[in-house]
């Protein structure tokens, strides 16, 4: 610039910002940071993206197939089949793994279950008998795989009660009506011999069998009632015979005694009659009867003279 006596000055530079901008050194802090920002962005949303596959695999594999693992109790064994086909071995207790929709677990208990069947049948007499049975069966542990393949979910309706059903038959035929009630445990032993045997073709193990109810036909309750009635008059009938019976043995026996009595008691006047004085002289008080008589006065009781 020149000032009015043409001579030059210097130029003034402004107070205020640097008109140039930032420095280098800031603008990388910069971008350093902005960097690190997206990428911490990037991670989160790749990592809530991980998170969110495997919740949707997940429930994808539970909606179609189950879940990757299963575990087997103590008191069961498993039979695993690849596309349909079995293992094997039985799958022992604990935690395994497979493979979704490619494979599954069937699971057999092999503790002692108990079932119960009813059963209609007819007694050696031609009485009806509906009767309750319960079975306690179990499965043998390296058994489950035959049968897995030998029987369907449903054999306690398919085999056990047809053949429940078939024992009951088969026993109650060898016994009249009052015998099933009297030898409960023979009408059992029967019915169990027979399970272990037809069940046993399925690989179910009979461990025992109860009978936990015979009901009869209402006119044959009605007649065994009568009948026990029946039986006790009689038995009640028989006592009291008894009893008199004895009654009049005991009058027997005391006529008979009192008999022999009067008659030792005869034999002893007829061999010594002074018996008989000597036993009024026993009995006498001392006071002499009074007569009231005519005649001499004399009181005929002792024999003064012969005294």
């Amino acid at each position: 610039m020149v000032d009015g006596d043409g001579e030059s000055v210097g130029t003034v530079a402004p107070v205020g910002p640097d008109p140039v901008g930032p420095s280098p050194e800031k603008q990388n802090q910069r971008r350093e940071m902005e960097r690190l920002a997206k990428e911490v962005k990037d991670k989160a949303a790749r990592r809530i993206g991980i998170v969110a596959a495997v919740v949707v695999l997940a429930l994808a594999f539970v909606a179609i197939g189950g879940l990757p693992w299963y575990t087997i109790d103590q008191g069961e064994r498993g039979v695993l089949t690849t596309f349909g086909k079995t293992s094997t071995e039985p799958l022992q207790p604990g935690l395994g793994f497979k493979w979704p929709i490619i494979q599954a677990v069937h699971v057999y208990p092999v503790r002692v279950q108990v079932h119960s069947a009813p059963a209609s049948s007819a007694s050696k007499d031609l009485q009806l008998v509906d009767t309750t049975i319960a079975v306690n069966y179990h499965f043998e542990p390296t058994d489950v795989v035959k049968i897995y393949g030998k029987l369907s979910s449903d054999y306690e309706a398919v085999i056990i009660d047809p053949n429940v059903q078939d024992a009951v038959k088969n026993a109650t035929a060898q016994f009249t009506a009052p015998e099933l009630i009297q030898q409960r445990p023979n009408v059992e032993a029967v019915i169990s011999g027979r399970l272990k045997q037809e069940l046993g073709n399925y690989y179910i193990v009979v461990d025992g069998v109860r009978i936990v109810n015979f009901a009869f036909s209402k006119q044959f309750e009605d007649s065994i009632e009568a009948a026990n009635t029946a039986k006790q008059q009689f038995l009640q009938a028989q006592t009291q015979k008894q009893i008199s019976q004895v009654q009049a043995d005991m009058v027997v026996i005391n006529a008979t005694a009192k008999a022999r009595e009067l008659e030792l008691q005869g034999n002893a006047l007829k061999q010594n009659p002074d018996v008989a004085t000597i036993k009024f002289i026993e009995k006498w008080n001392g006071v002499l009867p009074v007569y009231s008589a005519g005649g001499s006065g004399l009181i005929p009781f002792l024999n003064v003279a012969g005294a």
